[in-house]
C-alpha cells in the first residue's frame, strides 16, 4: 500500500466510525419512540438525503465528513422500525420465502450500488449526489404514499405487557422448582 493511499484509508475509517457513533445516539431515539414506525422512516429518510446533499460540500475534508457521517448513521438507525415491523407484520408461514427475496435484493443492492456509484462518479459528484438524494427521496415517496405502511403507529406499552407475561411465566416455572 503506498503512502498517498493510507491517509484516505485512515479517514474512511474514521468516517465509518462516525457512521457507528450516529447509530448508538439514534438508538435511545428508537427505544422511546420507535412505535411511531412510519414517522421514524420518513424522517429517516428524508434526513439520510439530506445528508447526502451536504456530502459533496464536504467529502475532502475529514473532520466535517465525519461530522456528516454520524448524522447519516442517526438517519439511517430511525428506519430500523420500519424493517422490524414489515418482518412482523409478514404470515409466519410465508416469512422464510418473502424474507429470502428481501435478502437477495439487499444483498444485490450493494454490488449494484458499487457499479453504478462508480459509474456516475465519473460525471462529478454532483451528479452521484444528485442519483444518491433521488433513491432516497423516491423511496420516502413510496413509503408515504403506501395503504399499508404510510401510517404505522404501533401501541408503545403492547411490548411491555409481553414482557411482564415473560417475568411472570419464568417466574413461576422458578417456583414449580422449588
Amino acid at each position: 500500500m503506498s503512502e498517498a493511499a493510507t491517509p484516505s484509508l485512515v479517514y474512511v475509517a474514521i468516517m465509518s466510525s462516525g457512521n457507528d457513533i450516529g447509530e448508538f445516539l439514534a438508538a435511545s431515539i428508537v427505544l422511546k419512540y420507535g412505535h411511531w414506525v412510519s414517522r421514524l422512516i420518513k424522517i429517516g429518510l428524508a434526513g439520510s438525503a439530506l445528508v447526502f446533499t451536504l456530502l459533496p460540500f464536504v467529502y475532502q475534508a475529514p473532520v466535517a465528513a465525519t461530522l456528516i457521517f454520524i448524522v447519516y448513521g442517526f438517519f439511517d438507525t430511525l428506519t430500523q422500525p420500519f424493517y422490524s415491523y414489515f418482518v412482523a407484520s409478514v404470515a409466519a408461514d410465508k416469512r422464510g420465502r418473502i424474507l429470502g427475496v428481501v435478502n437477495f435484493i439487499v444483498l444485490l443492492a450493494s454490488p449494484l450500488g458499487i457499479l453504478l456509484g462508480t459509474l456516475i462518479s465519473r460525471y462529478g459528484m454532483i451528479p452521484l449526489t444528485i442519483s444518491i438524494v433521488g433513491i432516497f427521496a423516491a423511496a420516502t415517496l413510496v413509503v408515504s404514499q403506501s395503504t399499508i405502511y404510510g401510517r404505522v403507529k404501533l401501541d408503545p406499552d403492547e411490548g411491555e405487557d409481553e414482557d411482564e407475561t415473560e417475568d411472570e411465566e419464568e417466574a413461576d416455572i422458578y417456583r414449580d422448582w422449588e
